[in-house]
């Protein structure tokens, strides 16, 4: 569960984010809107990386900001990616379960998992720099599913 109440962030002048209240549950969710919506900015707030101004979020009953408990409860698949190179992709999704708190034989499991859901089983033994573009979204999405 998403919850935002009066939820603001102004970044200097700039109001990105203006009293939003909203809750969701369970399912998939679209986020729509022009440049400069609040989007991104949302999503910085659900996953911790910024501090409302004002207002409160809580993920799964807890503020996200600096909080390991949601952390490893929360899949994301950031716009922008930062991958180690010279690891595969399988090694890559691995080391993402585990952070994520899983075992060691469960991240194995749930790697294996995940790269046959979207599509990188075959490929996942590759370097990350030799990815394509859409390669490269496919295991942000991987690392995105484990939990």
């Amino acid at each position: 569960m998403i919850e935002f109440n009066h939820v603001s962030k102004w970044y200097g002048e700039v109001i990105a984010v203006n009293d939003v209240s909203f809750s969701l549950g369970p399912g998939v969710t679209a986020l729509l809107g022009s440049n400069g919506a609040g989007k991104s900015t949302l999503m910085k707030l659900v996953t911790g990386q910024i501090r409302p101004s004002s207002g409160e979020v809580t993920v799964f009953g807890h503020t996200p900001f600096a909080n390991p408990e949601v952390y490893r409860r929360l899949g994301y698949c950031p716009e922008i990616d930062a991958f180690p190179e010279h690891q595969t992709g399988r090694a890559f999704v691995n080391t993402m379960a585990r952070f994520s708190g899983l075992g060691a034989g469960e991240a194995k499991r749930r790697t294996e998992e995940v790269l046959v859901e979207v599509g990188m089983a075959e490929r996942a033994g590759r370097g990350l720099g030799g990815y394509s573009k859409g390669m490269r979204q496919r295991i942000k999405l991987a690392q995105a599913m484990l939990l």
